[in-house]
């Protein structure tokens, strides 16, 4: 599991070429958004940017400069802290998930990247 500082984290305020700096920073598809209190209220992937790209007619400067949290999923899998692994190998390949979120509560601590998980 990767912890908070191993992963992009951004505001909900924050632009989409910020997010965008972020993932290609962390090398992970993926970007947390979090709110002024630090709940996590939603994540945008690189596969989002993809869709983005390709149903958005707005030219891609000015599509840069909105708030990323505009185009995110609120509607994101996640795991508790207290998780078994058999649950996150469940939901990865189920539901072909890159990276889940790992919750305590309604605070991120953490991030579990399944690059690095093996398969059997």
């Amino acid at each position: 599991m990767l912890g908070l500082d191993k992963f992009p984290v951004v505001s909900e305020e924050s632009s989409l070429k910020e997010a965008l700096v972020k993932m290609v920073q962390s090398k992970i598809g993926f970007v947390a958004i979090i709110n002024r209190d630090g709940k996590l209220i939603s994540v945008f992937t690189d596969g989002d940017f993809r869709r983005l790209i390709l149903t958005n007619q707005q030219p891609l400067p000015s599509l840069l400069v909105n708030e990323v949290s505009k185009f995110a999923n609120q509607k994101f899998k996640y795991v508790e802290a207290q998780f078994e692994m058999k649950l996150v190998l469940d939901i990865v390949k189920r539901d072909k998930i890159y990276d889940l979120p790992v919750m305590d509560g309604d605070k991120l601590v953490g991030l579990i990247h399944s690059l690095s998980i093996a398969f059997s």
